[in-house]
Order: C-alpha cells, then sequence, then structure tokens
C-alpha cells in the first residue's frame, strides 16, 4: 500500500479489504481487521482517500466501511479518516460518494456521541446534498436520519430539524421513487414525532396532513403503519380538533374507515384506535351543537 502508483495502491487496498471481512481457522474476520490496523493500515487508508484517483478512493472507502463494522467509529476520528469521508460525499464522481455515504452510514452506527461528533464535522451538509442524486443516494440519506433519530437523543434531533431536513424527507413520502423510500422517509418522521411533540406545529405548517393522507391511500403495509403511528401521535400529542379541518379537507376521515378492511390487522388495529379519537371529537362537537 506504500507505493505510488495508483494500481499497485488498489490491489493492496483490495488486499486489506479481503483480510478484514475474511475469517479463517486460525482467526476470526475481527482479529484479522486488528492485525491490519495494527500495522498501519488507517493511516495509509487515510492518505489515499486524498487520492487523485477515483479507484483509489472508492477502494478505500469500501475498505474504511468493512473496518467501522468491527472497530468503534471512534477509531476513525484522529487519523482523518472520518473528515476525509464526509468531504468525499460531496465528489462529483457517482461511485465514489455512494461508497462514502455507505461509509458514513457505518462511521455512525455504533454509539450516539460518535455520531455527535461526526455531525459536528458537517456531516449533515452533506447529508443534505444526498437528496439531490439519484434514488439510490437519497434512500442512504434517508438512512442516515433514521440511524441519528433512532439513537433517541433530542440534542441529535434538533441538529436534524435545526438543518431543515423535514421539507426533504416529507417530499420523499409524498414523491419518493418507491414504497421502500416513502415508507423508511415516513419512519424517520415517525421516530422523531415520537421522541420530540413540540415539533408537530412546524410539520403541520409543512402540510403533513395532506402528505399523511396521501399515504393512507399506499398499498405498502410499512407506509401505511408508519403513516397511522404519525397520526396517532399527532392527534394524542396535540388533539384532533387542531388538524380536524386539513384532515377533512384531504378526505381524511373516508380514507381512514376504508382501512378498517384491510388484510393487514396492524392496520386495521390502528386504523381504528385513530377512528374512536376522531368519532370522539365529533360526538363530543355535536352534543355542544
Amino acid at each position: 500500500m506504500g507505493s505510488k502508483f495508483p494500481k499497485v495502491q488498489e490491489e493492496g487496498i483490495f488486499f486489506v479489504t479481503v483480510i478484514t471481512t475474511t475469517s479463517n481457522n486460525a482467526t476470526s474476520a475481527e482479529e484479522n481487521t486488528e492485525l491490519a490496523t495494527d500495522a498501519g493500515a488507517l493511516s495509509k487508508l487515510s492518505k489515499w482517500l486524498s487520492s487523485r484517483s477515483d479507484g483509489v478512493q472508492e477502494l478505500a472507502l469500501r475498505c474504511v466501511a468493512n473496518i467501522a463494522v468491527e472497530f468503534s467509529g471512534e477509531t476513525f476520528s484522529t487519523n482523518g479518516i472520518t473528515t476525509a469521508v464526509i468531504k468525499l460525499c460531496g465528489s462529483s464522481n457517482p461511485f465514489v460518494y455512494e461508497e462514502a455515504f455507505n461509509a458514513l452510514n457505518t462511521l455512525i452506527y455504533s454509539e450516539a456521541y460518535i455520531c455527535r461528533n461526526i455531525i459536528q464535522y458537517g456531516a449533515l451538509k452533506m447529508i443534505k446534498k444526498a437528496f439531490t442524486h439519484g434514488p439510490s443516494i437519497k434512500l442512504l440519506g434517508i438512512k442516515f436520519l433514521k440511524i441519528v433519530a433512532s439513537f433517541d437523543v433530542r440534542r441529535l434531533t434538533d441538529m436534524i430539524i435545526n438543518e431543515k431536513f423535514f421539507p426533504l424527507i416529507l417530499k420523499q413520502i409524498r414523491d419518493g421513487s418507491t414504497d421502500v423510500m416513502k415508507a423508511k422517509s415516513a419512519k424517520v418522521i415517525k421516530i422523531i414525532v415520537s421522541q420530540n411533540h413540540e415539533i408537530i406545529p412546524s410539520l403541520i405548517e409543512e402540510e403533513i396532513i395532506s402528505v399523511i393522507c396521501d399515504s393512507l391511500q399506499s398499498e405498502s403495509d410499512n407506509l401505511l403503519i408508519n403513516a397511522l403511528l404519525i397520526l396517532q401521535n399527532i392527534i394524542d400529542s396535540i388533539g384532533y380538533e387542531e388538524i380536524r379541518e386539513k384532515f377533512e379537507n384531504s378526505n381524511g376521515p373516508q380514507l381512514l374507515q376504508n382501512l378498517h378492511v384491510h388484510e393487514n390487522e396492524d392496520i386495521q388495529e390502528l386504523s381504528n384506535q385513530i377512528n374512536l379519537l376522531v368519532n370522539d371529537v365529533k360526538e363530543a362537537a355535536t352534543v355542544v351543537c
């Protein structure tokens, strides 16, 4: 890996990648990874991430992701690898930036404080750029946000909120190219709403109610469940009356009613629970009148 020639560097990186993903009778993949890092693999990888060769960068990023599976992301923070990975998310080469986003997701996965540090290095600005790329990269951006939100740390979710990701996520729920994209995007919102009810008014301003109602017409069970859970959280938190006009204008009550006979029992149960909340408000309003 010490050669100045890109092709030789690529062969060296490939060799380390094989070692770090292979187990044999004598050693496990984790032990092989430790041997590679002890031999100075990380310092070399840090150097090759700055290579002028896209091929070297791509393989180095893949190797970093493999090593990060076995070692904490903290291992990479002191040798320039983390900042190099973030920088390469902005590469003009699609193979390089895809590997960079993959590596970034692996680096943040282990601990909340590591995730926080990586965000402080500027990762969220690059994640925002993911939404300007094609579906596969957008999905990696959504995956990053889901990992961040899943740590259930208010400071981390506040970082997502402060960077104004909600319009981008809601757009993917409404207009995402696949049901998988829509469902995973909805799950990010569901996680954040369940942790932080204070952001619900902002989401309502972003027209989340109409997005939910559009989702209630989906054939994707995962999207339906996440949309219903978001709706349930909103009603439990601020009450149905606060969203009644928007919900009814989007034909929400009828869409909810249609789900009572859905073949998925979880969807049936959720729609019935929400319908009870809706009907309670309607009945109360009728009594007052």
